[in-house]
């Protein structure tokens, strides 16, 4: 019970779901520099510009 509004929050939010952010960083110029789990659950990317 507890995933499922995560769940349907991620699949609201594709850019987030599909690990888009990458692509839409580097289309604006920044470069990932770091890229890393957290938790299971918590990512943390890094951009430079």
């Amino acid at each position: 019970m507890v995933w499922l509004p995560l769940i349907c929050f991620g699949q609201r939010n594709k850019d987030n779901w599909n690990n888009a952010y990458p692509e839409l960083c580097r289309d604006a110029g920044l470069a990932l520099i770091e890229d890393a789990y957290i938790s299971s659950i918590a990512r943390r990317q890094v951009f430079i510009k």
